[in-house]
């Protein structure tokens, strides 16, 4: 036999927590309540007495079945163990059923009645009226737990196990949060054995009234038969009169792989001494066991929920955590005190554990994604604690200047930070892989255009380079955009959502020379889209995925929706990058949809800068995750982009400084790009329908969108 033996030491223990954090509450009775009346005088067994706890929202609620042979079954016996109970904030039901003929010892003959599966008929249309009638009681059917003592026992094993007598009635089993079986049999055949060895008498004075003759009729009666369906929480306990019957049932469960098993084997007490410490001893610790077992497995409610998520945002603000900076130095700089980081520590230990009880809770989709964020958050913030409290204990002098993988640590910091930018989901070893596979696709766009231009290339290098394809001065730049602003904005009306709510964009001349890396950059405090033209001729092919990454449909469209539309405050809290400068990067993707690219030539512009950042992911986890010298990174750099190694020495230097944050674009738009894919296959697609579902919720990490995008999908 298989089983976990709970000690009286350990029971005290349990019992002591319990007591100290009891809140007693005062308690409703509703009594004689018909859950279906069969017009026959069996009728006055079809009834359930409810104990509610008063000043409670939506209490978890057990469905209670008690002992007495099948044959002896009185709910209002029930009564002190259901008052006991509602006092812990429990709603208990106690459920009569028609009962079976009988001639026990010490008990009146009972001449008539049913046999099974007549008892659990009844026990099961008793559920589905407690299911239907939350909202008049006031109790939390996402949160039924069943429990039983001997024959109730019996029964609450078996409507969970065996499925048929719930579906009869339109329900799943899945809707029980739980069983309590105590001192029960749920192996029938092997029930019956025992009880012949101690007195023939009672297989056709108990056994044979209740179940029948044939063995088979046993068989279908034992919850043992499908005790694979078990996969609920589960609190078994036994005394020391009728555990011999359970080992295999409990071996059973367990090998069926149940993680939320608790078998409790009490051999000190019996049958009878079982019972009376459960409903009448006002200490009980056995009792406050069943109480602990349903609060540790309840989920949560809808008012509980918004509680929890106040809580949340509250106390993430008091934390001052520090928001993510470009510098890894200036990141690792800002870790906070030891002290601090066990606070956040310990809050962020309490959600994890506490989360997982709203699942089943009726969340609306806005409060689902701030359930997806909460746990995204968590998770990441915990393993940023794991790393700060590391370096606290290692207390290095200076920080290496000369880039992540040169400091303590690295092997951490350096995932951390990939997660911290692009998403949860990703790895070193994935995302170069992927920026090798992204090298490729756009370098062979390139090639295609070359070839449709029939030019070797020598000649495709010349081609491009001549001075036809460059404005020379700030007013010939200043007018490209703003017609090829005038030809998109009215283009983007087609294809995405809220452009009435959106400002048109300001196009300026950039003033700031060390801006001047990039061909244009997006300010959202000033709302201005900005080239950067100094001395050096701007390049034609810019003008168009320029425009639409930073103007509109990108960056000055999308930041100013974050404005517009509704945000909850768990998603305030947040920003993600891989997000935003993914969807810029996306938006280049559908540049001819956009008449962004009007010539092959405004297409190989978007190309030749993708090639650049297609090239930065595989060299960013090179130099701070592989340990690539400068050497070694300008090799790989000259391998895939010819001419620009004055770009190279600027974009190595900058990828040491500013781990993980280049490779954003890349990911997050070839993410959209697969959902997109994903769209496009239903009946309804249109580009303005994908463009409204990614963008409503706002900034999200990647891995949560996918999961909305999907969720979406599976209700259509």
């Amino acid at each position: 036999m298989i089983s976990r033996i709970l000690c009286i030491s350990f029971l005290l223990c349990i019992q002591n927590v319990i007591i100290a954090q009891k809140k007693t509450y005062e308690t409703e009775e509703i009594l004689n309540v018909s859950y279906y009346n069969n017009s026959t005088k069996d009728s006055i067994y079809t009834k359930l007495n409810i104990v509610l706890p008063k000043g409670i929202e939506n209490p978890p609620v057990l469905m209670w079945l008690g002992g007495g042979a099948w044959a002896y079954v009185d709910r209002h016996k029930q009564m002190d163990l259901s008052r006991n109970l509602a006092k812990q904030g429990i709603a208990v039901i106690s459920v009569g059923h028609r009962l079976s003929p009988a001639l026990l010892e010490g008990r009146p003959k009972r001449d008539s009645g049913v046999k099974h599966p007549e008892h659990i008929k009844d026990v099961a249309k008793a559920f589905a009226w407690i299911y239907k009638n939350e909202k008049k009681y006031n109790y939390d059917t996402n949160n039924i737990f069943v429990g039983g003592y001997s024959c109730g026992a019996h029964l609450s094993a078996l409507l969970a196990a065996d499925k048929k007598y719930v579906e009869a009635l339109g329900l799943k089993t899945n809707l029980i949060k739980g069983i309590i079986p105590i001192a029960g049999a749920y192996n029938i055949p092997l029930y019956k054995k025992l009880l012949e060895e101690v007195n023939p008498n009672y297989i056709t004075n108990h056994i044979n009234p209740v179940f029948g003759k044939s063995n088979s009729e046993h068989i279908e009666a034992s919850p043992l038969t499908y005790v694979e369906h078990l996969t609920m929480p589960i609190l078994l306990i036994n005394e020391g009169q009728t555990y011999i019957y359970n080992g295999d049932f409990e071996e059973r469960i367990i090998q069926n792989g149940n993680k939320n098993f608790e078998v409790i084997n009490l051999y000190d007490q019996t049958h009878l001494s079982l019972w009376t410490e459960l409903s009448e001893n006002p200490n009980s610790i056995n009792r406050d066991l069943i109480t602990a077992f349903i609060t540790k497995h309840a989920s949560k409610s809808l008012t509980q929920w918004n509680t929890f998520v106040g809580r949340f945002v509250e106390s993430y603000k008091s934390f001052n955590i520090p928001i993510l900076k470009a510098s890894y130095i200036e990141n690792i700089e800002a870790v906070q005190r030891t002290e601090e980081l066990d606070k956040q520590e310990n809050f962020f230990r309490g959600i994890q554990k506490e989360l997982p009880k709203y699942a089943t809770v009726n969340l609306s989709s806005n409060d689902w994604l701030d359930y997806q964020l909460i746990n995204y958050e968590t998770e990441l913030n915990l393993e940023r604690i794991e790393i700060e409290k590391q370096w606290s204990k290692l207390k290095p002098d200076s920080i290496s200047k000369l880039g992540i993988y040169h400091v303590p640590l690295a092997k951490k910091w350096y995932p951390y930070f990939l997660k911290k930018w692009i998403d949860i989901e990703v790895s070193p070893d994935e995302l170069f892989n992927f920026g090798l596979k992204e090298v490729d696709r756009v370098t062979s766009k390139i090639e295609d255009i070359q070839k449709k231009l029939e030019m070797d290339n020598l000649t495709f290098e010349k081609h491009i380079s001549q001075e036809s394809f460059f404005y020379s001065n700030e007013r010939e730049v200043q007018k490209a955009f703003e017609k090829k602003q005038e030809i998109v904005d009215q283009k983007t009306k087609e294809l995405f959502p809220y452009l009435e709510e959106i400002d048109k964009v300001t196009i300026s001349k950039g003033e700031n020379p060390a801006m001047a890396k990039v061909p244009a950059f997006y300010n959202p405090f000033s709302k201005v889209f900005y080239y950067n033209y100094f001395d050096k001729p701007y390049n034609k092919r810019q003008i168009g995925w320029t425009y639409i990454h930073e103007g509109i449909p990108g960056h000055h469209y999308q930041m100013s929706l974050e404005k517009i539309l509704s945000r909850s405050e768990v998603q305030k809290l947040f920003e993600y990058f891989g997000y935003i400068e993914g969807y810029a990067a996306y938006v280049e993707e559908i540049g001819y949809d956009l008449e962004a690219y009007q010539t092959i030539y405004d297409e190989l512009g978007k190309w030749e800068w993708d090639l650049i950042r297609s090239v930065r992911v595989p060299l960013d986890i090179g130099i701070n995750y592989y340990g690539w010298d400068d050497t070694k990174a300008l090799k790989f750099w000259k391998q895939h982009i010819h001419g620009k190694d004055d770009i190279a020495l600027r974009e190595i230097n900058r990828i040491k400084q500013w781990p993980a944050q280049v490779i954003t674009y890349k990911y997050g738009a070839d993410k959209l790009l697969q959902l997109k894919q994903l769209a496009v296959e239903e009946k309804d697609f249109s580009m303005k329908k994908f463009h409204t579902k990614i963008l409503e919720n706002g900034v999200l990490p990647i891995s949560i969108l996918k999961k909305m995008f999907h969720k979406k999908l599976a209700e259509k």
